[in-house]
């Protein structure tokens, strides 16, 4: 196969000075070398990571103390854009997460874990939908959906949905 003609996309990924092991040496964990692939040959480039502070939490409907069990709701609004990295083509995904405050499973839900998990579910969903191939125009409403499934196994009660105006925004942009 003659590379030169089709295009090679190759990704090495560094550890970050903070996010790295350093032994007293200073020796850091070599880089994250992904192989490269001619393109079109059905792997996709995905790239970016959304960070749990891209989810500030403002308190919607605040929980009652004096009522055991569950109550209260919190959301954070996000401005994602999801590009795709051959094209260039992208998108700005607006959406809106929205968790308990305190659920009969879990309790209290800090924002600080609320701030992981969604970041966590947001990061595996916006995987999982463009490394499917789903075009980039139209996969704000899979990455919603499925970001809703992945964050409600770790925050039961959680939802996800599109950014009502009435939270402000944070925005991320992988590019930036």
């Amino acid at each position: 196969m003659d590379l030169r003609r089709v295009g090679v996309v190759a990704v090495i990924l560094c550890a970050s000075a903070a996010g790295s092991r350093a032994d007293d040496e200073g020796w850091r964990e070599p880089p994250i070398v992904i192989p490269a692939v001619p393109r079109g040959s059905g792997f996709r480039l995905v790239g970016g990571k959304i960070m749990p502070e891209h989810f500030k939490f403002y308190v919607k409907v605040p929980h009652d103390p004096h009522k055991p069990g569950t109550g209260g709701w919190k959301e954070a609004c996000v401005h994602a854009r999801m590009r795709d990295a051959e094209t260039g083509r992208s998108i700005l995904c607006r959406f809106q997460t929205g968790v308990p405050i305190v659920n009969e499973d879990q309790g209290f839900i800090s924002d600080d874990f609320a701030r992981q998990e969604a970041a966590e579910a947001a990061n595996i969903a916006a995987y999982t939908v463009l490394m499917k191939g789903t075009p980039v125009g139209i996969a704000c409403r899979p990455f919603m959906d499925l970001m809703q499934v992945v964050l409600n196994k770790k925050l039961y009660g959680a939802r996800v949905y599109p950014c009502d105006g009435k939270v402000p925004p944070i925005s991320f942009d992988p590019g930036d």
